[in-house]
């Protein structure tokens, strides 16, 4: 599982998101992709992302303590 918050996302990465994620809320993306598209998913995001977009990023993983958090701006 991942999830996605942020303060703004560009109108390219929030088309991509769109893919693959549920919006429950405004800028709230969760998907429960398996861990190597999410991994992508997660280098996409923060390589195409302005540090104004403040984006916070839960990420589950197979391996102990089974999430990682990214966070940008």
């Amino acid at each position: 599982m991942i999830v996605v918050i942020a303060n703004y996302l560009p109108d390219a990465v929030r088309g991509k998101l769109k893919l693959w994620f549920v919006e429950p809320q405004p800028n709230v993306f969760v998907s429960g992709i398996k861990d190597k598209l999410a991994q992508r998913v997660t280098d996409m995001i923060l390589k195409h992302c302005p540090p104004e977009a403040g984006i916070l990023i839960f990420l589950e993983t197979s391996q102990a303590p089974f999430f990682k958090i990214f966070a940008k701006g």
